[in-house]
C-alpha cells in the first residue's frame, strides 16, 4: 500500500499465477520518498491460503544505465591469470572467477587477505590495459547448507545459496572494494539445470556428499529446470542487479553464462521472468562434443545462434551477446575423414567458423 500524493491510501496489487516457492513480483511508479507497507497472500494448488505479516519499505530511487552498445567485438583471454600473458596474446580482456568459498569461508566473514589479494590482481589487469570480467560464483558450504540436501552437485561449490541476503551481501561487498575497477560481472558459471544438479532416487549414488549429507528422494530439482531456473537462479541474478546498483559505478551485468541451451528454452524461461530488465548482456557457452566433421560443428553452431534470436524476438529483447566460452571435445575423426587433421587445426577452423557467425550477430563479447 502506498500514499498518493493528495493524502489518501492507495491500493496496489501483484499476482503471480505461477506456482512457484520464489515468486518474484514487480510494482511500478512507487514514490521513492514514500514508506509502504506491503502483506504477502499464497494460495497452494490444493486451495490452502497463507498469510504474512505486514511488511514496510523504502523504494530505492535507481539511476537509469547506459545501455552497452554493440560496437565490435571485445576478445577475451582464456582465464590464463597473468596480464602479461594476456596483453602478449593481443587479448583485450580476461575472465576469471570470484571463488565465494574462498573469500569467505566463515559466514558473512571475509578473509582479508585473500581479499586483498583478488582486489590487487584485478588492479593488475586494468593497469595493464586488461579489462577483466569477474563471475560471481562458487557458493561457499555455510550458505548452502539446505540446497546440498536436495541435490548432488557435479561442482562441490555449484548449489546455489539458501538465503538471497547473503548472497547480496557478498556481491555488494566484492563490488564495493572492485569499485571502478571491473566493468562487467557475470552471474554464476553454467547454471543449467540438468547439467549442474544430479538428483538422486532409490539406490542413487551422490557426488561431493557434505559429513552427514543424506540424500532426498525425488526432490523439486528431478527433471525441473524451471524450478532452478526461476526459482532459485532468476532471484541471484535480480538480487546481483540491486548490489550493483547500491555499490554504484558503471557496473554492467551479464547473465546466464548458459552451456547446451541448444533450443533456447532456458533463456525463455528466465525472460518470463523479467531477468532480462537486469542485465546488460546475455551470455552463454557453446561447446559440441564430438562433431562428426567441422561443417556438423558449424551447423550446430549457427542453430543454436538461431534458437537465440528466435527466443529474444518472441519477448520483444534487444541486447548484446557474450560468448565466454566455446570449444569441443577432443576426439580422433575417423580415418577418412580429413577435414580436421589436427587437434591445432581443428581449433583454428572452429574459431574461424565462430568469427564469421559473430560477424552476422550482435556480439560484444568472445572468449
Amino acid at each position: 500500500r502506498g500514499r498518493q500524493e493528495e493524502g489518501g491510501a492507495e491500493l496496489r496489487r501483484a499476482r503471480s499465477s505461477g506456482l512457484t516457492k520464489a515468486p518474484v513480483l514487480t510494482l511500478t511508479g512507487l514514490r521513492a520518498d514514500s514508506t509502504h507497507r506491503f502483506k504477502a497472500v499464497s494460495v497452494d494448488a490444493s486451495g490452502n491460503r497463507a498469510e504474512g505479516d505486514e511488511g514496510a519499505f523504502l523504494p530505492r530511487a535507481v539511476e537509469a544505465r547506459r545501455s552497452a552498445k554493440f560496437e565490435g567485438v571485445t576478445l577475451l583471454g582464456a582465464c590464463c591469470g597473468l596480464p602479461q600473458i594476456t596483453a602478449a596474446a593481443g587479448m583485450h580482456a580476461d575472465r576469471f572467477d570470484s571463488g565465494w568459498d574462498g573469500l569467505m569461508p566463515k559466514p558473512r566473514e571475509w578473509d582479508a587477505r585473500r581479499l586483498d589479494a583478488y582486489v590487487a590482481k584485478v588492479k593488475a589487469f586494468r593497469k595493464a590495459g586488461i579489462e577483466t570480467v569477474v563471475t560471481l560464483d562458487y557458493c561457499v558450504k555455510w550458505a548452502r547448507q539446505l540446497t546440498d540436501t536436495q541435490a548432488s552437485w557435479r561442482h562441490p561449490a555449484f548449489g546455489p545459496p539458501d538465503d538471497l541476503d547473503d548472497w547480496r551481501l557478498f556481491c555488494r561487498g566484492l563490488m564495493e572494494r572492485l569499485k571502478d575497477q571491473p566493468q562487467w560481472y557475470e552471474v554464476w558459471n553454467e547454471p543449467d539445470a540438468g547439467y549442474l544438479a544430479t538428483p538422486l532416487g532409490p539406490g542413487g549414488t551422490q557426488r561431493w556428499a557434505p559429513p552427514g549429507w543424506q540424500p532426498v528422494i525425488d526432490p523439486v530439482f528431478q527433471n525441473n529446470p524451471r524450478y532452478w531456473l526461476q526459482d532459485r537462479y532468476a532471484p541471484l541474478v535480480l538480487a546481483a542487479r540491486e548490489a550493483a546498483d547500491e555499490a554504484g559505478g558503471d557496473i554492467r551485468l551479464m547473465a546466464p553464462a548458459w552451456n547446451h541451451d541448444y533450443h533456447g528454452g532456458r533463456g525463455g524461461l528466465l525472460f518470463q521472468v523479467g531477468v532480462h530488465k537486469a542485465i546488460d548482456a546475455y551470455s552463454f557457452h557453446c561447446y559440441v562434443a564430438k562433431p562428426l566433421s567441422f561443417e556438423a560443428w558449424r551447423r550446430g553452431f549457427e542453430t543454436y545462434l538461431e534458437h537465440i534470436d528466435r527466443v529474444f524476438k518472441t519477448h520483444s529483447i534487444d541486447m548484446p551477446l557474450a560468448l565466454t566460452e566455446f570449444g569441443y571435445e577432443n576426439f580422433n575423426p575417423p580415418e577418412d575423414d580429413k577435414s580436421l587433421a589436427s587437434p591445432w587445426d581443428r581449433a583454428a577452423q572452429i574459431a574461424k567458423s565462430t568469427l564469421l557467425a559473430l560477424s552476422k550477430h550482435r556480439f560484444t563479447m568472445l572468449v
